[in-house]
């Protein structure tokens, strides 16, 4: 049992793409809501609330994955058999020109130092909760598969059959219903400064794997904590 928190790696942005609000407060929305596409809003929205300057390559990343293409090739990392069929990133959401590392250390970020510190306010909560008869009916989702909701990538069934999720965030947004299931772990990720964008328990049952893939994105960083191992 784990918990996995997929994190930004650099500082989280978002926005909200109502054009209708937009168009009364800001000169650079170029066309009435009705005549754009929700890729065409998101960029106006992000033209609005930053400088474009300061973000174009999120602008050219976001733009890129409405037009449906994807970065694939070979890594070249010192060490490393670039040759190597692991050895490939393939990502529909990427952003140009940031460094490729494998592994990183976990405790390099003071979050990481916190949430080992404390895993086990982490885990005794967990059993508490999951120790319950009725969590499905208490939760929302629970103990999905990765497939389900929409959520996931569709492929995910294919590498990681047996892996089942429970989330507390998903794409940013947190789910009210869970996060109330665990109130001192959600406290313990917000106190420390996690910079989430997802976060959720996952379990598989023993001697099942997961194989080799991609999460299709390569400017979030994942960061398993390890509870029932």
């Amino acid at each position: 049992m784990i918990l996995v928190a997929a994190m930004a790696a650099s500082p989280a942005w978002s926005c909200s793409a109502t054009c209708g609000t937009m168009r009364a407060v800001s000169p650079r929305c170029p066309a009435p809501c009705g005549t754009l596409s929700f890729a065409e809003q998101v960029d106006v929205s992000l033209k609005w609330k930053f400088n474009p300057r300061d973000i174009h390559r999120v602008l050219g990343s976001w733009r890129r994955m409405a037009k449906g293409e994807v970065c694939r090739g070979p890594v070249s990392l010192p060490g490393h058999d670039s040759a190597h069929p692991y050895m490939r990133q393939e990502a529909d959401s990427f952003i140009d020109d940031l460094p490729i590392t494998l592994f990183y250390e976990p405790l390099q970020f003071e979050w990481a130092k916190q949430l080992e510190a404390h895993a086990e306010l982490v885990l005794d909560e967990f059993l508490e909760v999951v120790g319950g008869s009725d969590l499905e009916e208490r939760g929302h989702n629970v103990w999905i598969d990765a497939g389900a909701g929409g959520v996931e990538d569709p492929n995910a069934l294919a590498y990681g059959p047996e892996w089942r999720t429970l989330a507390l965030q998903v794409r940013g947004v947190w789910d009210p219903v869970n996060v109330a299931l665990f109130p001192k772990t959600v406290d313990l990720l917000r106190s420390v400064g996690v910079p989430t964008v997802e976060i959720f328990f996952a379990k598989m049952p023993a001697g099942s794997v997961i194989n080799p893939h991609s999460d299709g994105c390569n400017f979030h960083l994942t960061s398993h904590l390890g509870l029932v191992v």
